[in-house]
Order: structure tokens, then sequence, then C-alpha cells
């Protein structure tokens, strides 16, 4: 039904001779995933997502604004305290019921795809208000990233036949998960990608990373599946996928 109602919205799902196509990702077994321009689906979706949101009368939006605590009176939270980022003021916005959506708080890693704004302030406050805190060793990844730069690279690349090496060009995924191989769960990737750099089998000047090899796929696949990922490279690393 969501799905349903996202492409009633406008959502532009990629299709292949008129039928949605699907994609395959880390611990699935067949292809479940609807994708969009071949690796850009969430970029897609909250494009729409967005355009629903501010056709909504009953939502004010505040761009450029930033929580800084919650407004609690008599034990009870009744609204959010935020900074004008144009003007520098301060604001109250009141509110008879208050949901954070914040993020998490994976900027306390040297490492993370998360987003540059989760580094933890919506727990904070949520705290400073007498939430509970609960289930904090949860944190949402992704095991392979562009390095120097954190930016996500989709677990479609391994689906498309990327595979990881590590300083020997072994491909150390085989011997962690033999049937899964690279297209592991996200959990068993990271884990093997650890054990095999504290180890001594990482790459690189500290031996602190692996490598991700997507330069024996055709060209034109990355080219129509994986675009994100060619030009991320390229312009972040100065990389070249297909070489």
């Amino acid at each position: 039904v969501r799905i349903q109602e996202l492409i009633s919205w406008g959502t532009q799902f990629d299709k292949v001779d008129g039928k949605y196509a699907f994609a395959k990702e880390g611990a699935h077994s067949r292809h479940r995933v609807l994708r969009a321009r071949g690796d850009a689906t969430g970029i897609e979706m909250i494009r729409v997502l967005l355009e629903r949101a501010k056709q909504q009368p009953q939502i004010q939006w505040f761009d450029h604004h930033f929580t800084v605590d919650l407004l609690v009176v008599d034990g009870r939270c009744c609204g959010a305290i935020v900074i004008n980022e144009g003007t520098g003021q301060l604001q109250v916005l009141p509110a008879r019921g208050v949901i954070l959506t914040t993020g998490g708080a994976g900027q306390v890693y040297a490492r993370t795809t998360n987003a540059p704004n989760a580094t933890g302030d919506g727990f904070a406050m949520a705290y400073r208000a007498g939430a509970i805190l609960e289930d904090m060793e949860f944190v949402q990844f992704h095991p392979t990233s562009l390095i120097g730069s954190n930016i996500l690279i989709t677990e479609r690349a391994r689906a498309k036949g990327a595979h990881l090496l590590n300083n020997k060009g072994e491909r150390f995924m085989e011997k962690y998960a033999p049937k899964a191989k690279d297209l592991a769960s996200r959990d068993v990737v990271s884990r093997s990608i650890a054990i095999e750099i504290n180890e001594g089998r990482g790459v690189g000047k500290n031996k602190d990373h692996v490598n991700l090899h997507l330069d024996h796929i055709d060209p034109k696949i990355i080219e129509k599946r994986l675009p994100g990922i060619a030009e991320s490279a390229k312009t972040f690393c100065e990389v070249d996928v297909t070489k």
C-alpha cells in the first residue's frame, strides 16, 4: 500500500520493458527492492515526500532553524527552542505534542556513512527532557564508503558483481560467508573487513581499509545501474571505477 502511495505521488521508479525493475542488496536471496535512477532510490523518495509534505496546509516549514532544546514545563514537554540561523535569534515553538526525528549519533565514529548532522543532539535533548534512552548500541551503517569522504557506496555495487579484496588480492568474503560471499549481511561484511584489517591484510599506507573492485564489471552496467557511485568516486577521489 505504501509503495502504491509513493507511486501515486509521482515517485519515478525504474522500469524495464514497461515493468518495475527490482534490485538485489545484501543478505537478499532474490531481487526484491524497487530502484530509481540506478542507485538513487533514496534521493528520489525524499524528493517526492518533501514535495508532498509541503503541499499540506497544516504543516508549517521552518527552514534554516536549528533546534537547541525541548521546552519542558511542570514535567511536560510542550515545545521546542530553536535558533533562526538567518537572524541568530532564539524562538520558542509551542506544541501540544513533540516528535523528535533528529537522526542518531553516527558522527561519534571516525568513519560513518551517517549524515553530517547525526551528532546525537536529539538524544541529548530527549535525555534532558526526561526521556529514557535505550538500545543506544544499535546504529544504522553501511560497510562500504569512499575513503576520506565517508560517502556511501551502496550494496547494489556488490549485487552487480563488485567484490572486496585484501592486500593479497584475495576475495576474503568467500572465507567468512561461503554462500553469500560479498552479498552477506552488513554485520557479517563489516566484521570480516575488521578481521582482515586487524590481522594485517588491510591495504593502503596504514593498512586500515580494504578495496572494493568494480573494474571487471561492464562499464555500460556501471553507467546505467551505478551512476551515482561512479560520479562520486570521480568527483571526490579522482577515481575511475571502471579501471
